[in-house]
């Protein structure tokens, strides 16, 4: 017992002069919880990056382009996360850049002035997301989400004018839906199919997940709901080898994702055709190359950076060699989906 006693305080000793004291340092709670593959073309920061990948796919469904100003846009936003996307959904604001906001934004690297950063639009103008209904299948998600939102949108830090809700449920299940997110669901519907409305459904970075498929779900976004369909999906390339199908199945297992939603690009087509969307609406666009390279490289650094300090990030380094073998490998894609629903 002595000798327990005695190992017990030499190693105190020691590690109270290291380096384990970073933690005390560390902020929190954490200004962002971001969390998605990024779009890395422009950016080395992991939040500039995730928000970056949502801007680009809001852009390819034009709603950065704010063309119809009189237009109530609805979105429901499967897979919401922690909250970062919902605020920032909200914060959308219609409206024109001034010459230095619309130098700022060319700086960024948008093209057009009305594919801005939404946080350089007018902050007197009016939503652009007129109702945003969020859906996360984890709890603790869904509760740090909804007191995040609700601290943005307290009256006297007012974030936007638009109706927000956000939900602990299963998205992938539509009919297991059923309280207050049944009611803002029927709402979502009615006003849908007036003209004046366009209703979206938005999933990022995240549809692979559901189980069974993405079918129910985009059959009940395009029937029920009459909306249109964007997304940062993972697409499978063709003509993959035996053993590389086999490493596949298993980073599926570890990622919780079913290998059956790993389909080719003809297929993710097909299956939404089946869903209800036409062909000739149906846009796919491949932005691999600023994808799974840029997010390995952010995360073999995050580990350098960490393993000084003793911090774990041991799932991370396993992630970084996943993401890099896509990068080289060109086996799997990232793509921008956009299915406009016909009026």
């Amino acid at each position: 017992m002595l000798g327990f006693i005695q190992r017990l305080f030499k190693k105190s000793r020691v590690e109270l002069y290291g380096l384990d004291h970073a933690v005390l340092n560390i902020q929190l709670p954490p200004q962002t919880m971001w969390m998605n593959m990024g779009y890395w073309e422009s950016t080395t920061h992991f939040p500039d990056a995730c928000r970056a990948l949502l801007d680009r796919v809001l852009s390819t469904a034009d709603i950065l382009k704010d063309q119809d100003r009189n237009q109530s846009i609805r979105v429901l936003d499967v897979g919401c996360g922690c909250g970062d996307q919902s605020l920032h959904l909200t914060s959308l604001r219609r409206g024109v850049l001034t010459q230095n906001q619309s130098e700022t934004a060319e700086a960024s690297g948008f093209q057009d002035s009305s594919d801005a950063a939404p946080s350089l639009r007018s902050q007197k103008s009016s939503s652009l997301i007129n109702s945003y209904i969020g859906i996360t299948l984890e709890p603790s998600q869904a509760a740090l989400a909804k007191s995040r939102v609700q601290e943005k949108r307290a009256p006297e830090n007012a974030l936007a004018d638009s109706s927000v809700d956000i939900f602990c449920a299963d998205a992938a299940n539509p009919s297991s839906w059923s309280g207050d997110l049944q009611n803002s669901i029927e709402k979502l519907a009615a006003s849908s199919t007036t003209p004046e409305s366009a209703t979206w459904l938005l999933a990022l970075d995240t549809i692979y997940h559901f189980r069974p498929s993405r079918l129910p779900l985009l059959q009940f976004a395009c029937h029920n709901l009459n909306a249109s369909y964007m997304a940062f999906d993972l697409v499978l390339a063709d003509n993959i080898s035996w053993f590389q199908r086999f490493i596949l199945q298993i980073i599926c297992w570890f990622l919780g994702a079913p290998f059956g939603n790993i389909i080719t690009k003809d297929e993710y087509m097909r299956l939404l055709v089946r869903a209800g969307y036409e062909p000739e609406q149906i846009e796919m666009q491949d932005i691999s190359q600023h994808v799974f390279g840029g997010l390995a490289a952010f995360l073999g650094r995050r580990v350098q950076e960490a393993t000084p300090f003793g911090l774990k990030m041991g799932k991370y380094r396993g992630a970084r060699k996943v993401f890099d073998w896509w990068a080289r490998t060109g086996i799997m894609r990232g793509y921008v989906v956009v299915a406009r629903k016909s009026r």
